[in-house]
Formats: structure tokens, C-alpha cells, sequence
């Protein structure tokens, strides 16, 4: 299921796609408005990354 807007809380987990294996990150900013890169995130090693939200899971899907 695609992740919405109110899914995208500090703290939450929410999952990506990462070179085709799911990946779960913690989401530590969300910027409202604009476009682009909405959504910063940590993984489970601690590296941070980017990404927009229309590209983000609340759960992984097959």
C-alpha cells in the first residue's frame, strides 16, 4: 500500500524500494509542499537518504 501524507511521521517506518529488495526506514523530516524529495529518512544502518513520498510503502507489497 502506498504510503500517504499522514503516514509520513517522524519516527514512522515506512518501506522502498531499494536495487529491487523492500527496505524499511524510519523517517526523520517530512517537508510539506513543493516537489521532489519530501520525505528524509534513516535505514537500520543508520545511513540517511531521500526520497519522495509517491515513491514510499506503509507496507511492503509483492
Amino acid at each position: 500500500m502506498k504510503a500517504k501524507f499522514k503516514d509520513a511521521t517522524v519516527g514512522a517506518t515506512l518501506w522502498i524500494k531499494d536495487h529491487g529488495e523492500w527496505k524499511a526506514v524510519t523517517v526523520t523530516e517530512v517537508r510539506k509542499g513543493g516537489k521532489g524529495h519530501k520525505v528524509a529518512w534513516t535505514d537500520a544502518e543508520g545511513n540517511p537518504g531521500k526520497s519522495a513520498l509517491d515513491t514510499m510503502y506503509a507496507q511492503p507489497k509483492d
